[in-house]
């Protein structure tokens, strides 16, 4: 657009490309916006992803104990070994 500016003959096409830089310039500030919106959603869903993850590594050795509980609380079926 801006070679357009520099092309133009008469103040009506300055005025004309004028305005089209301007309205492009309007229009990438939008889209700056929206990107920083954007940005600013995706780090909080990271550092969210992130909280979650360190609590679930957080539980694993709660989670290995209650586990490692629950086996030696089961009775087997049978005596293992049978003596007569």
């Amino acid at each position: 657009m801006l070679s357009q500016v520099a092309s133009c003959h008469s103040l009506e096409d300055v005025s004309g490309a004028t305005q089209g830089v301007e309205q492009e310039m309007k229009n990438a500030r939008a889209a700056a916006r929206a990107l920083t919106g954007q940005r600013a959603g995706l780090l909080a869903e990271a550092r969210a992803a992130e909280e979650a993850a360190l609590a679930a590594r957080q539980r694993v050795p709660e989670l290995e104990a209650e586990k490692r509980a629950a086996a030696a609380a089961r009775v087997p079926p049978f005596p293992l070994c049978m003596h007569l």
